[in-house]
Order: C-alpha cells, then sequence, then structure tokens
C-alpha cells in the first residue's frame, strides 16, 4: 500500500519544498507548480484521492471540493489564522479535522508592524513621495506645494476588533502620543481599557477617528461592517487600514470614496477578491497603499507556519491531538 496523499496549493509550496520538514517521510505530497494561483476549477481536478490539503486564504475549500477529494480525505489545514475560506460545517460534518494558526504571537506582532508600516505611508505620503521622485527628480523642489502629511501625534486612532492584534497596534501607536484612542468590540476590553482607550460603537469610532484600523475577524455578523453609510460618516480627512480581511469593508463603497475624496486615503493589505486583479481601480488611485495580503509574512512567522502545518497534518496521520485545531 503506497503512501497517502497531500496536496499544497501554490502559495506555500515552495516554502515547505525548501525546509527541512517530515511530511515527505510518511506521504506523497504533490505541490501545484505553477508560478500563479490555481483556479478553483484545478484545485478541484488535484485534490482527487487526497488525505489532506494544505491551503492558503486564497483557496475556497468548499463542498465541491470536499466532494472532489473523496472519502479519503481527512485534515484540511489552512496557512492563516482565518478560516472564512473553508465550509467548515460541511467539513465538520464529515468529520475531516481542520488545522488553522490560531493567532501564534509571532504572527500578531508582524500584523501589527504592517499595519503601522500601511498607516505611516499613507499618512506620511512615503509611498507617494517615493514614487513621485523615480518619475520626477523635480519633485524634490516640489514636495512642499501638496503638505497633505499628517502626523499620529495629537490624532484620534480608532481600532475595529480589539483582539490580540488590535491590542498591539495599540499598544504601539500610544507610543507616538495621539490625543484619542477608540476601540470597538464585542464587550470592553481590560487591556485596552488600561492603556486609557474608550470602548465606543463602530459608528462612533468612524465618525470620531483620524486613523481606522480594521483588524476584526471576518463573519456573517462582520461582513460588510464597515459599509457605505459608516464610510461617508467618516471625516474627509481620514484614513482607513484594513489588515484583517476584504469582506470587512465594502470595497465599491470604498472606492467610490476614494476616487471622490470622501476620505482622504487607505492602506489596504486584504480585498474583497484576492489575488488582486490587474483591473482593479485601487490600482489606479494615488490615495491607496495596496499590499498583497503579506501582514503576516515574515522569516520567523514563516518558520512558525511551517512547525504548526506540519504537526497538525502528522497528528491526523497519527491519530492524536492536533496542535491547533479549529474545533
Amino acid at each position: 500500500m503506497g503512501k497517502p496523499t497531500l496536496f499544497v496549493t501554490l502559495e506555500h509550496g515552495h516554502h515547505l519544498k525548501s525546509s527541512s520538514n517530515k511530511l515527505d517521510e510518511k506521504f506523497d505530497v504533490h505541490y501545484w507548480p505553477h508560478s500563479r494561483c490555481l483556479s478553483h476549477e484545478e484545485m478541484r481536478a488535484n485534490v482527487k484521492g487526497v488525505f489532506g490539503i494544505i491551503c492558503t486564504p486564497s483557496n475556497i475549500i468548499d463542498s465541491e471540493i470536499i466532494d472532489a477529494a473523496g472519502e479519503n480525505l481527512r485534515v484540511i489545514v489552512t496557512t492563516s489564522v482565518g478560516y472564512d475560506h473553508l465550509d467548515v460545517k460541511t467539513l465538520k460534518a464529515k468529520g475531516i479535522r481542520i488545522g488553522y494558526l490560531n493567532s501564534p504571537a509571532e504572527m500578531t506582532v508582524t500584523v501589527a508592524e504592517h499595519a503601522i508600516g500601511l498607516l505611516f505611508a499613507t499618512a506620511r505620503r512615503i509611498a507617494n513621495d517615493h514614487l513621485a521622485l523615480r518619475k520626477n527628480v523635480d519633485f524634490w523642489n516640489e514636495r512642499l506645494a501638496n503638505n497633505q502629511r499628517y502626523t499620529i501625534w495629537n490624532s484620534a486612532i480608532g481600532i475595529i476588533g480589539c483582539g490580540k492584534i488590535g491590542t498591539a497596534i495599540m499598544k504601539r501607536l500610544l507610543a507616538f502620543s495621539p490625543k484619542k484612542c477608540f476601540y470597538s468590540s464585542r464587550e470592553p476590553k481590560s487591556e485596552a481599557d488600561a492603556m486609557g482607550a474608550e470602548w465606543r460603537s463602530v459608528d462612533d469610532v468612524c465618525k470620531n477617528s483620524d486613523y481606522i484600523i480594521v483588524t476584526a475577524q471576518l463573519s456573517e455578523e462582520t461582513h460588510h461592517l464597515i459599509n457605505r453609510a459608516r464610510i461617508d460618516s467618516m471625516k474627509p480627512s481620514a484614513i482607513l487600514i484594513n489588515v484583517a480581511r476584504g469582506g470587512i469593508v465594502e470595497e465599491e463603497a470604498l472606492v467610490e470614496a476614494l476616487q471622490n475624496k470622501k476620505i482622504a486615503r487607505a492602506g489596504l493589505d486584504v480585498l474583497e477578491k484576492e489575488p488582486i486583479e490587474p483591473n482593479n481601480t485601487l490600482l489606479s488611485l494615488d490615495n491607496v497603499v495596496v499590499t498583497p495580503h503579506a501582514a503576516f509574512s515574515s522569516s520567523v512567522v514563516w518558520d512558525r507556519i511551517l512547525d504548526l502545518t506540519m504537526e497538525n497534518i502528522l497528528a491526523v496521520y497519527e491519530n492524536r491531538e492536533m496542535p491547533s485545531e479549529l474545533l
């Protein structure tokens, strides 16, 4: 009897290949070989008969994929904290175990740092200035003509979703002496309150903040939480940062607000449809900084991702407790 099969999708296959891992000892590991994200149809064709799938947030694991895999499928491991791309209900009903990252401390730090990086890139016009100077060195002499560079000092910070990542962002931003710090969550958070932050409704955070940073989890409840009405309620000078999930922000409404200067700028690591399409309007706007869902990524985090991914798969193979299982 041959080894059971694992299928590894594009974005993390090369990391597993290049790392020292135990998977090849136990499994026949198939890696998506192309330098592009596989389509849903290609995913369906590649999972037939597999024991497990290692996927990313870009890969939708729905009932079609689960049915295509067949009765051998025992485990899905996503290399992400979020699992909204997985049909959890169907997987649970079929007894298929689910592994995820469960907010490792290393990832909390990197996402917090990336959010702050996006905030400075937009508020201080760092990305714009860099591109302008590359295109035209005379911009050096024109650089003060557009003095719309904002500071964190004496500003109002608003955080939507104050879990581990939101709290980590707050802790770091307080070093820059904002005037106010608001946060929205299901209930008050003692750690945030101890830092002097004020628990407010989502509406209040959107209306009263200079910088709105989205770190909430995506769910049916939070889908389009930052909708057209809330975007329209923001200050004309407001900057929106999203390092959570694209579906939390109503992207069409955000694009229109940015085009019409209803809000000042946005820094986005996540989008409603990923990977981003070349004709996405956001890429043509000069008041947006977009990064490719990379907030979590660092060398330290990759080591942690690989360790957890391998251990989650091996735990199912050996019929033992997974180190990070979605229960």
